[in-house]
């Protein structure tokens, strides 16, 4: 995956296990966290921005901009962390960054519609669908939400 050692679904974002947990773990010295939404709401960001731990460059932008980068040269002087809050944006940039083909699914928010497929993963219809199109091009969907936690390909939950 080049330099992004950590593509993540959560819908927390930025918290301890991807702010401390995981940057350690992959040795990220950029988390990149990438919604339009997420984007254009300054109370987010700077919430975000909070959280982010301060020996690591944060960016958070929009999903035209994450692609520009991740897909330019400048994207290779860095370790990155690459964390999306749904699988519309985590689809999104696996179609289009030809070398994002692992996905780690860890936490999505239980609500109303969505049924458990783990402990931590609650998707509906649209989101299955979406998880099936990442696999159809190639993309590998883990499941795991820490470290050294033995990963399941989703496709075992899927059916």
């Amino acid at each position: 995956m080049r330099n992004v050692k950590l593509f993540r679904i959560d819908y927390r974002l930025l918290h301890w296990q991807t702010g401390v947990l995981w940057q350690q773990a992959i040795g990220a010295n950029m988390i990149l966290v990438v919604g339009d939404d997420i984007a254009g709401n300054e109370l987010r960001k700077s919430t975000i921005k909070m959280a982010a731990p301060k020996s690591v460059r944060t960016e958070i932008i929009s999903m035209d901009k994450a692609v520009a980068f991740l897909n330019s040269s400048n994207a290779a002087k860095f370790v990155i962390e690459l964390l999306v809050d749904n699988t519309d944006d985590a689809l999104e940039l696996v179609k289009r960054v030809s070398y994002l083909r692992e996905i780690n699914a860890a936490l999505m928010k239980t609500m109303p519609g969505k049924r458990l497929l783990t402990k931590y993963l609650a998707v509906d219809e649209h989101d299955v669908e979406n998880f099936k199109k990442m696999m159809e091009l190639g993309a590998k969907v883990e499941c795991y939400t820490v470290p050294g936690e033995k990963s399941v390909n989703i496709q075992k939950y899927l059916g």
